[in-house]
């Protein structure tokens, strides 16, 4: 399996509640306790009531929404792999409505995660990884 199966990204725009959290490397979601289903919080619209965050298999594409309100925001990048017993987080099927158009392959997460990589302000189409310093 490559790289890019062994990996999911997170991108965070710079006017996301949960900014500062994602630059220490820790991925909050709107509501930790909410009861938006995987659909609804796929639909879109509540992620502010959402016990999910969105992640895909597609860098790129988690580069487009790290910059959708321009400069500022972050890159993430976890492991795919199982969560290790007691974990506050686990992975959730999304039914991932977009896949078509935006390329998303989306994979959803309930609940807080810590210990993230922040990949920084990555431009993911060229591959360049600025240090986190330059965020």
């Amino acid at each position: 399996m490559g790289a890019l199966g062994k990996f999911v990204y997170r991108g965070v725009h710079a006017n996301h509640p949960a900014l500062k959290a994602a630059w220490e490397g820790i991925v909050v979601p709107g509501n930790v306790e909410g009861t938006v289903s995987a659909e609804e919080h796929n639909a879109g619209g509540i992620s502010d009531g959402s016990p999910f965050t969105s992640w895909t298999h597609d860098p790129r594409v988690a580069g487009s929404y790290a910059r959708r309100t321009g400069p500022g925001g972050v890159v993430l990048r976890v492991r795919i792999d199982a969560p290790p017993a007691g974990a506050s987080w686990s992975w959730e099927w999304s039914p991932d409505i977009f896949r078509e158009s935006e390329r998303e392959s989306e994979v959803l997460l309930r609940g807080i995660r810590k210990e993230v990589e922040v990949i920084g302000h990555a431009d993911l189409e060229t591959g360049t990884r600025p240090s986190i310093g330059e965020r």
